[in-house]
């Protein structure tokens, strides 16, 4: 392009040729405007047309979310002290982001460092272009897979430079600006050289190369890990399921499955990307190094999250943890976040934070951190109880070593992978037939002979009994023998002894096929998606609702059939083992409701918006139960009581009534609450560490 032309293109960015003042927008919020287009890409399709599309896995994300501000702010200034670097520009710590992006945590963290660099010297002038060029150049670092995201962090970077630069200042420190090519580069920070000799049949495939995009670290950065490695890692690592990886990137997830890549998360049934890059930037570190990432805090709960809390135990290496709970700190998103700070050294201790009120927390007002042993976190679920009551919790586990699944079997609800179809709501039930409303509006009647009553999504009451099916289940099985074993009825007796049922089958058939199903649809097509449960269904039982603000169980003793599986159920069910009298089910009923007792769920579990918790397999199976002895039938006759109010209530409309009603309702739930803290043997001190 002429000099000229060229000088004319700048000249019309700027006033007074532009209306946009470009020079007072700050590089972060550009690097935002542009993190927005990275999220798209150009296709042009069979005719020609030229078009901007959402990636696809930014499709089924959700969109872009940037890093709020304040998040990359807390994260750089928690490690901005790091301990070996007392002279910043002298001795300045090498700082990387591996999923670096548009580059928002480098930027901040270079401005920290200039920030201290500046105060260090003194000079009311700053440290000038020429030294802050060559600070950037010795310590910021980032990767990213996204060649335009690169392109996009690197001139933020040099932006940052240039802020507060004149005419003078520029034309005394030629060559202006640096060439950041070899400290923000392109590749799969995830995927090193050892996948070509893994998978030599994609040698000759450039496009599936290309994609993958193979980084290796020591060959990027040889002065750096000659060194050890880098000082601080830090960032926002991608939150990427394997269900994404799988549609979208399936060689890459074949090579993190294979125990040759080196991670250890990826062998968990449901792993999410960002746990890889804890592992990863862990390895990248020198031996005093430190990690600061923000991630979702479901790791530390959930049954992925398993081998990553098992390294990050194992080494001692957590170092604090600020945990935002349920609280929504990505605009237009729902995600449940912590700020996570890890180190490679050992550390005996961690400090742990838990923020209920965001914007106190954001002007440093009325944050409590309490300091842990690092002996208290293992591979189990972390519970980061409050001193007071982890006090409680280990005493009544002391004192009763007996859990829940000692004594019943707790298991989830039956998983259709259409329930829609396979649970609809009933218009009406007559006779010996069942009328439904299929998914073309076509009304159909079912025989009730091959249905099951269902709660599909009914909301239950704490003490609920026999609660109101809002569904119907098709339930195409007989059981036989004993055990009893499910077994689908053939089509051909479904067609004969059930025509209206195979009828509105056939007439969803193409979805049916379409699910994802054990062992594949093939004949049975019109089977649920999972077998779990089948055969467990008869029996009296407790149903749990799992997504909720307070215990929620209830008494079934009818056999209902509920849909089940993942953090939001809806339903898990429980049964005892030996004993599975009313009486006792009840009695175990009045323990999982005691507010102590929902306490260690709540400990262990994950928070939803809304003040939702998660009761399911994971938090329940170990609370402590103690043997009811002579106090099995006066606590299940309190249950029993409540259980008569609750069921009253359902249908009283009278405003009086249901006044007096909520009245004795509550009093009975008192009753249930006293009786099970005198067989746990609660003091009033304990109890008042949960505001009882």
């Amino acid at each position: 392009m002429p000099g000229g032309l060229l000088e004319g293109v700048v000249e019309d960015l700027y006033y007074p040729n532009s209306p946009y003042a470009f020079s007072v927008v700050d590089p972060a919020v550009l690097a935002n405007i542009y993190e927005q287009f990275l999220g798209e890409r150009v296709e042009i399709d069979a005719a020609g047309h030229v078009a901007l599309v959402s990636k696809p896995e930014v499709v089924h994300s959700g969109g872009v979310a940037p890093t709020p501000d304040f998040l990359v702010s807390e994260l750089v200034g928690s490690i901005s002290t790091y301990a070996g670097a007392a002279d910043v520009e002298t001795n300045p710590p090498t700082i990387c982001d591996p999923a670096c992006g548009s580059g928002p945590f480098l930027l901040a963290a270079f401005r920290s460092l200039l920030s201290r660099a500046e105060q260090e010297d003194g000079s009311p002038d700053g440290i000038g272009l020429a030294r802050k060029r060559d600070l950037m150049r010795r310590a910021i670092y980032g990767v990213d897979i996204d060649d335009q995201a690169i392109e996009v962090a690197r001139l933020s970077l040099l932006l940052a430079l240039l802020d507060g630069e004149t005419a003078q200042s520029l034309a005394a420190a030629a060559p202006v600006l640096p060439d950041l090519s070899a400290n923000v580069r392109v590749g799969n920070s995830l995927v090193g050289p050892v996948f070509h000799g893994l998978f030599p049949e994609l040698a000759t495939n450039a496009e599936a190369l290309a994609e993958v995009n193979v980084f290796d670290w020591h060959a990027a950065f040889p002065a750096i890990f000659g060194a050890g490695g880098f000082h601080l890692v830090l960032g926002n690592p991608p939150w990427v399921r394997i269900q994404v990886l799988a549609e979208f990137f399936p060689d890459q997830l074949r090579f993190f499955q294979r125990a040759e890549s080196g991670y250890s998360s990826s062998r968990a049934n449901n792993f999410d990307l960002y746990m890889l890059f804890v592992e990863k930037s862990l390895a990248l570190l020198t031996d005093d190094g430190t990690l600061a990432v923000v991630l979702p805090h479901r790791f530390m709960s959930s049954l992925a999250g398993r081998p990553l809390r098992a390294l990050l135990s194992r080494g001692k290496h957590v170092r604090s943890i600020v945990h935002f709970g349920h609280a929504q700190l990505f605009p237009g998103r729902s995600n449940y976040v912590c700020l996570l700070v890890v180190q490679k050294a050992e550390s005996e201790c961690l400090s742990f934070e838990r923020v209920t009120d965001v914007a106190r927390w954001r002007r440093n007002e009325g944050r409590v951190t309490e300091r842990k042993s690092s002996a208290d976190i293992t591979a189990d679920p972390w519970t980061f109880a409050p001193d007071a009551t982890a006090a409680v919790f280990a005493r009544i586990r002391g004192a009763f070593p007996q859990v829940l699944k000692d004594v019943a079997d707790i298991f989830v609800g039956v998983q259709t992978s259409a329930d829609a179809i396979l649970m609809p709501v009933p218009r009406r039930i007559e006779g010996d037939y069942v009328e439904v409303v299929a998914q073309d509006g076509s009304v159909h009647r079912i025989e009730r002979a091959i249905t099951r009553p269902a709660i599909r999504d009914r909301s239950l009451e704490q003490f609920d009994e026999r609660p109101e099916p809002d569904a119907v289940a098709i339930f195409p099985y007989e059981l036989e023998g004993a055990p009893p074993r499910a077994k689908l009825i053939p089509s051909e007796r479904m067609a004969t002894e059930f025509p209206g049922a195979w009828a509105y089958l056939q007439l969803h058939r193409e979805r049916l096929e379409a699910r994802a199903m054990q062992g594949g649809p093939g004949d049975g097509w019109y089977r649920y998606g999972r077998s779990q449960s089948l055969t467990l269904l008869d029996a009296p039982k407790i149903v749990v609702r799992v997504m909720s603000t307070v215990p929620r169980y209830a008494y079934d003793p009818d056999g209902l059939v509920a849909p089940g599986g993942g953090d939001g159920g809806p339903y898990y069910f429980i049964r005892p083992l030996a004993d599975q009298s009313a009486e006792y089910q009840r009695f175990l009923i009045a323990l999982l409701s005691h507010p102590v007792i929902d306490a260690i769920v709540v400990a262990n579990g994950r928070a939803f918006r809304g003040g939702y918790y998660v009761h399911r397999k994971q938090f329940l199976q170990d609370l402590p139960v103690p043997a009811p002895g002579d106090r099995l039938g006066p606590i299940a006759d309190a249950v029993a009581a409540t259980s008569r109010t609750v069921k009253t209530l359902r249908h009283e409309a009278d405003t009086a009534r249901r006044r007096a009603l909520e009245q004795l309702l509550a009093t009975q739930r008192l009753r249930c609450q006293d009786l099970v803290t005198g067989l746990y043997g609660l003091t009033p001190d304990e109890l008042s560490a949960f505001d009882l």
